[in-house]
């Protein structure tokens, strides 16, 4: 892993001119994708009837395709990461650097998916490759974009059946505040058709359920930490 964080971390901190290291001999893409989401509402009952709230989650980590049934569906785009790290200040560079060193931190020993269970982090129950783990104490103790305390985890079945972590999801509730301290280099989105678009830019949509992706991984071909398709976040094998 240490290859890629540090790739990625240079990137973030370097700003113009900087260039995001991939795994060893993949080939890198030039344009960043949000993914193509299923967006059909639902209730998080365990959090008081949130609407869009575990429903979306489970879209996102369920590879969702656009397909779904009810609700608005999503296809969105971000510039490449290049772009996004050239417009954004130094000190935004240097804060999304940071979310993602810390964060990759705190995932560090949920690499072990029992070790992820014991710590609270519990699975939704699908059979599909990409699966999320929430874990509901940290969905209520108010911290906001906080890499210690990450409200999700998202692993991929492999092709042998063994899990792999991915990476981390954040969540806050409506009437929360998303933080944003990278500027543009990383985007909050939602489920919720109140929203009229998926990627959610500061400010709006503030009485939605939100959600932020860090992929932290190196063991697949990850481009951009922040907004990489979720089927290539799926992963070879």
């Amino acid at each position: 892993m240490a290859v890629v964080t540090a790739g990625l971390t240079l990137a973030l901190a370097g700003g113009c001119g900087s260039t995001t290291t991939a795994t060893p001999g993949a080939t890198p893409t030039t344009t960043t994708t949000a993914g193509h989401h299923r967006g059909d509402g639902g209730t998080d009952r365990s959090m008081g009837g949130t609407t869009g709230g575990m429903q979306g989650m489970t879209d996102d980590m369920d590879g969702g395709t656009g397909e779904g049934t009810g609700g608005h569906q999503h296809s969105a785009s971000l510039p490449p990461l290049e772009a996004r790290l050239a417009a954004a200040t130094e000190t935004e560079r240097a804060a999304a650097a940071d979310l993602l060193t810390r964060t990759r931190a705190t995932l560090a020993p949920f690499e072990s998916e029992p070790a992820a269970r014991a710590a609270g982090f519990v699975p939704n129950p699908n059979g599909h490759r990409l699966i999320h783990y929430r874990k509901v104490a940290n969905r209520r103790d108010g911290h906001e974009l906080d890499p210690e305390h990450p409200e999700g985890l998202v692993y991929a079945r492999t092709a042998t059946g063994a899990l792999r972590l991915l990476g981390a999801v954040f969540t806050v509730h409506p009437g929360e505040p998303a933080p944003t301290p990278g500027g543009a280099i990383s985007r909050w989105h939602t489920h919720d058709p109140t929203c009229p678009t998926f990627l959610v830019a500061p400010g709006t949509c503030a009485d939605t359920f939100r959600m932020l992706h860090v992929w932290t991984t190196d063991a697949i071909h990850i481009v951009d930490p922040w907004s990489q398709h979720f089927r290539d976040a799926i992963g070879r094998g």
